[in-house]
């Protein structure tokens, strides 16, 4: 998991359809600027 987490060791880390997405900073950065749903779809 590390490997697929690039050396993260916070936690969460998010995966979409397979698809690193990073820890909650990352995903709160997506729903900003409106690209969440997207990803979620």
């Amino acid at each position: 998991m590390a490997v697929r987490a690039n050396a993260r060791r916070t936690v969460p880390q998010i995966f979409i359809n397979d698809k690193h997405i990073g820890g909650c900073d990352d995903i709160h950065a997506l729903e900003e600027k409106g690209e969440l749903d997207r990803l979620l779809q």
